[in-house]
């Protein structure tokens, strides 16, 4: 391992706090966060895609879906589209 490699990935992680700090996330968990950043790069997402990426390996399914329900309550997000189904685990998560 190479130490300046760990220092500049250390100062590129500052830099990220920062920025998310500044666009309203403070108050999120470093979970949390990711799947905000998850959701809003990509259209269309859903919990199984959150749960399928290995990024989130280490988060279990109980723990996606408390984060997506304080999300959700924090309305940092919310469940879109257009379906009137009722059911919301079809329907894709998007950035309020």
């Amino acid at each position: 391992m190479n130490i300046d490699n760990v220092e500049n990935v250390f100062k590129y992680r500052e830099d990220i706090r920062t920025f998310e700090d500044k666009i309203g996330m403070e108050s999120l968990t470093e979970s949390e966060r990711a799947i905000v950043e998850f959701i809003a790069e990509r259209d269309g997402t859903r919990i199984t895609d959150i749960l399928n990426n290995p990024y989130f390996k280490d988060l279990s399914i109980s723990t996606v879906k408390r984060h997506i329900a304080k999300l959700k309550k924090s309305k940092h997000i919310k469940h879109g589209g257009t379906e009137n189904t009722g059911d919301k685990r079809n329907k894709p998560l998007i950035i309020v």
